[in-house]
């Protein structure tokens, strides 16, 4: 197993919650090398905290506590060992792929939603978020009435009527490698919550479809709409080969054939090692595939 590799296994060990495994390859890739005390330490560390749990010394809460900053531990050695390894990533300047948020016909407070798109600005090298002043709009009353009185039989013809008219918003300048990414309380044909275009430039999300579907509280549907936009950005890509599979695994491309497998997937997110050998046997993909563990990996440290 390659370094890169290794560590993406490491990744999918924590995201499973298998830290004894994670433990066991990062051992094997550590030892004699720099920074292998330090892990010997913070393992012994946490064994010793999961034996107290065990013997009911500590309560489940602390347990929790102790695996959540070990895992980050773990992260953090991983990144570490793939800058040393050189694997650098983006070999242009980042932020290639500008990213236009339109809140499209919203029926809840976009407020808290707004402010946790432009923090994933922090959190990852491709992509700059930025939020259109759509609402301010003259035009968007009429824009979003004609979707409305509309009635679309399937998903992609919904997508391609939203993205024509917020792309007539009058922007000063729009770069080849812009997405266009809607975020809409109107529902989806047949329950479908998310979809793009055939460009792939262009990305409806629907909160209506989410809300409908889970019942949950809009701070979690903002959650869950938060890594839809993860998973579809990426998608954005158009990395050869790269697309979403039926079986749900936990995976950032998990098609989710069964949407009530979105939130036990989203929960999970990692890269499973099928998409992983996709991304990594093109050059594009290469290129990006630090930068893509790197936002996976930031869900983790931010807990």
């Amino acid at each position: 197993m390659g370094n890169l590799s290794a560590i993406n296994e490491i990744r999918r060990n924590i995201r499973y919650g298998d830290t004894k495994k994670a433990i066991s390859v990062f051992d094997e890739l550590l030892v004699g090398r720099p920074g292998y005390d330090d892990f010997i330490i913070q393992a012994g560390r946490w064994n010793s905290l999961d034996k107290e749990f065990r013997e009911g010394l500590v309560t489940r809460e602390q347990w929790s506590v102790g695996r959540v900053n070990f895992h980050k531990n773990l992260i953090r050695f991983a990144q570490e060992m793939e800058g040393e390894a050189g694997y650098s990533g983006l070999n242009e300047d980042a932020r290639n792929y500008p990213v236009n948020v339109y809140f499209f016909a919203c029926e809840f407070d976009v407020t808290s939603l707004k402010n946790q798109i432009i923090k994933q600005n922090k959190q990852q090298d491709i992509f700059e978020f930025q939020i259109i002043n759509w609402p301010l709009w003259e035009g968007r009353i009429a824009s979003e009435e004609a979707i409305k009185e509309q009635h679309f039989e399937g998903k992609l013809s919904f997508v391609d009527s939203i993205i024509e008219k917020v792309r007539q918003f009058p922007h000063q300048n729009r770069s080849e490698n812009t997405i266009d990414l809607v975020i809409t309380s109107l529902n989806m044909p047949k329950r479908f919550y998310t979809w793009t275009n055939i460009p792939r430039d262009g990305i409806v999300i629907s909160q209506g479809t989410l809300r409908d579907i889970f019942e949950f509280s809009q701070e979690t549907i903002n959650d869950l709409i938060l890594k839809v936009i993860q998973r579809m950005a990426i998608y954005a890509l158009n990395i050869p080969d790269l697309k979403a599979h039926e079986a749900t695994k936990g995976c950032v491309f998990d098609m989710t054939v069964d949407i009530r497998d979105l939130k036990n997937s989203i929960e999970i997110n990692y890269l499973c090692r099928e998409c992983e050998a996709i991304i990594a046997s093109s050059e594009k993909g290469r290129a990006v595939l630090k930068h893509i563990n790197k936002w996976v990996d930031n869900l983790i440290l931010n807990q």
